[in-house]
């Protein structure tokens, strides 16, 4: 499924990205990072991240409130 490897490749496209600290800080994800991490290729579309995508994602990193 998902892999945080794919955090640190040089071609993801959370590098440089302006939301990239607040993705990081706010457990945001968007689009964009959803098909690099399925396909491994960049797609540079949507750049709008949201929690609930960060979710779907990384189900088991949400803290139980």
């Amino acid at each position: 499924m998902t892999s945080y490897d794919s955090l640190y490749d040089e071609n993801c496209p959370c590098n440089g990205c302006p939301s990239e600290g607040a993705c990081t800080v706010e457990k945001l994800a968007c689009e964009d990072f959803r098909h690099y991490m399925e396909t491994g290729e960049r797609w540079d579309v949507d750049r709008w991240p949201s929690a609930a995508l960060y979710h779907k994602l990384f189900p088991e990193n949400v803290d139980a409130e």
